[in-house]
């Protein structure tokens, strides 16, 4: 994907913390309560940059909800992903689709 930021999911431990989650906020801190689900940030347009070690959430709204504060801080941060279809898609472990959060809710 020409264009693609190589620090891209570098900024998604930033916004991890930020979903509010008292049990992520334990696991960050690598303190584990109960097994947590994998999900995996991918960012698409045409092609797919994939998130291939995935990140420990809750659950499924927990998930939309980080996608969606990582879809607003690459909006701030990479201008360049403005109006070319960009989105965050969040898949599971089993590589079910969880949400699709576009870049740029305009698109």
């Amino acid at each position: 994907m020409a264009g693609t930021p190589p620090h891209l999911w570098e900024i998604l431990p930033d916004v991890l913390p930020r979903c509010g989650e008292a049990a992520l906020a334990l696991s960050l801190l690598g303190i584990r309560t109960v097994p947590m689900p994998r999900y995996h940030f991918h960012l698409v347009d045409s092609e797919t940059v994939a998130d291939k070690g995935g990140h420990e959430l809750p659950d499924n709204a927990t998930a939309e909800r980080v996608a969606k504060q990582l879809g607003e801080r690459l909006r701030g941060d990479l201008p360049q992903l403005r109006n070319r279809n960009f989105a965050i898609v969040v898949t599971d472990e089993e590589g079910e689709r969880v949400c699709r959060i576009p870049i740029d809710p305009s698109n």
